[in-house]
């Protein structure tokens, strides 16, 4: 995965992810007062199943008091994306909180769920959401839109962002990006807060 930020200054620096191991860690830092893009990425993700199942995931933190902008976490625009009952989404995003809702100096795992292309199933499965990686709680949030399925290309994206903050102090750090084909190897939400 790629910083992708045309506003602030994004950087990648070694630091502890959630459970004290020394990662690379991408940090929005300095933004600009514009209400655009101040930090993350869109990372293209080819050669997929159509007719399998995707999670999608990364760790967050919101560092400091300031609290304008909102933290996205998505996945592919367009018809490579469906909602549950498979009309296209041209913005699908898991969620997309204002960074207030999040607390302040902790790490959060994010999560997001794409079902297969032939799942006929249109009931969200309540497991998309963001959760407190020390307690294993899932935050209630005013943002939050749940699963979507595959459209028929292939093709999925993981997109996150700190968008629309127009104050130099907001900041977040992402770490442990992670796109996993569900199956049998596949990390459970339990796994991936341990």
């Amino acid at each position: 995965f790629g910083v992708n930020g045309t506003a602030a200054e994004n950087s990648v620096a070694w630091g502890n992810d959630p459970f004290g191991r020394r990662v690379k860690i991408w940090k929005a830092r300095n933004n600009d007062a514009a209400s655009n893009a101040d930090g993350g990425w869109g990372k293209i993700i080819k050669g997929l199943k159509k007719n399998a199942g995707y999670m999608s995931v990364v760790y967050i933190r919101r560092n400091g008091t300031s609290t304008n902008g909102r933290f996205y976490h998505g996945c592919k625009q367009g018809t490579d994306t469906l909602n549950l009952d498979g009309t296209p989404n041209g913005n699908p995003y898991f969620h997309y909180p204002t960074i207030g809702e999040l607390p302040q100096d902790k790490w959060l795992l994010s999560v997001g769920f794409i079902r297969a292309n032939n799942d006929t199933s249109t009931t969200q499965s309540g497991l998309s959401g963001i959760y407190d990686v020390a307690t294993g709680k899932k935050l209630t949030l005013s943002r939050s839109f749940g699963d979507y399925k595959m459209g028929t290309s292939g093709v999925q994206s993981h997109r996150t962002y700190l968008y629309y903050s127009t104050n130099g102090n907001d900041s977040i750090d992402w770490t442990l990006p992670g796109f996993y084909e569900l199956g049998s190897d596949a990390p459970t939400i339990n796994d991936l807060l341990r």
